[in-house]
């Protein structure tokens, strides 16, 4: 946020975020979640999974609107937050781990640092490519790098590619060295959505 005058504070009453105004015509909006349940007991623990906030999963209209004034602001991005605590260092590895029922759909990797720190599962379900794939996607990145692009993101990933998540309850599983714990990400269909006729 930049350094600019406050005029008013307030939490949301449903989505818990913290609303900032400001002297600048603009609001900031910052997602303090956590901070509900951040207490002397979180804080005296070695290791702790913070609850997951349930989110929609929100269907985009694909037909252009316009309007003779905008908004202009930047919306979260789509995907849940899972905040965890370290009381110090981890000298091992945080591994975060998405399950639908059984099945490992994703893996995450976590930072070592004490204090409050978060990782972003953007609602994705990663599948190990096949041989065939595997092979069509080194072909498209070895042409990518003749026309001097350099392929970033996941979807180059060469292992690996990533499928959406369908809405539906997630069990996420958080490991620091033998520490194993366990929260529910809900993932909400879009109600309000209403495709054009």
């Amino acid at each position: 946020m930049p350094t600019q005058p406050v005029h008013d504070l307030k939490i949301h009453p449903r989505e818990n975020d913290l609303i900032v105004a400001t002297h600048g015509r603009g609001v900031w909006i910052a997602d303090i979640y956590p901070l509900v349940e951040l207490k002397a007991e979180v804080l005296a623990k070695d290791v702790h999974l913070f609850n997951i906030e349930p989110k929609v999963k929100w269907v985009s209209n694909t037909s252009p609107n316009y309007a003779s004034s905008n908004f202009d602001g930047r919306s979260e991005p789509l995907g849940s937050t899972i905040y965890y605590y370290l009381k110090n260092n981890a000298q091992e590895e945080v591994k975060i781990s998405i399950y639908r029922g059984n099945m490992l759909i994703n893996e995450l990797k976590g930072s070592k640092k004490a204090g409050l720190n978060k990782a972003f599962w953007n609602w994705t379900i990663r599948v190990k490519r096949t041989p065939e794939e595997k092979k069509q996607m080194q072909e498209m990145l070895k042409r990518y790098r003749q026309y001097g692009f350099t392929p970033r993101g996941r979807q180059f990933d060469l292992n690996y590619k990533y499928l959406p998540a369908p809405e539906g309850e997630y069990l996420v599983v958080l490991e620091v060295g033998k520490t194993r714990l366990t929260k529910k990400a809900r993932l909400r269909q879009d109600y309000w959505f209403q495709p054009n006729n």
